[in-house]
């Protein structure tokens, strides 16, 4: 478990999430979250998802990636299309990667109560996947 990752980290598990999502099945739509949107504060958190999202852009120039915003924006495309229409996210986001653990753990929480959520985690697969 990472629980700071630096933007390199945060940029291969967004790579290894994506990856595990079209393993899936799943044409991967990826977030990566913050609590700024598009350079609105200037802080050092939001300044290393911004560099993680620049990072996967250039390993990985095909898949839909886009950040640094906040998750508000990531599931709404009204929020993107009003504030934000220069977005590459044009569907809602169906991978959200989060800056730490510690807001990582809220959706593992939250997906327990909601029939809608599911959660996984990438970590423990990626770990077993370079086993074989």
């Amino acid at each position: 478990m990472n629980i700071d990752p630096d933007p390199e980290a945060l940029a291969e598990t967004a790579l290894l999430t994506a990856g595990c999502a079209r393993a899936l099945g799943i044409e991967p739509r990826v977030a990566m979250l913050s609590f700024s949107n598009f350079g609105s504060v200037e802080h050092p958190f939001a300044r290393k998802v911004r560099r993680a999202t620049e990072l996967v852009k250039q390993q990985a120039p095909g898949l839909v990636v886009d950040g640094e915003m906040q998750l508000a924006t990531a599931v709404d495309s009204g929020v993107r299309g009003q504030y934000f229409p220069f977005s590459d996210l044009k569907a809602d986001a169906n991978v959200l990667i989060f800056p730490t653990c510690n807001p990582a753990t809220w959706p593992c929480t939250c997906s327990g109560t909601s029939p809608r959520a599911s959660s996984w985690d990438p970590c423990s697969w990626a770990r077993d996947s370079r086993r074989t």
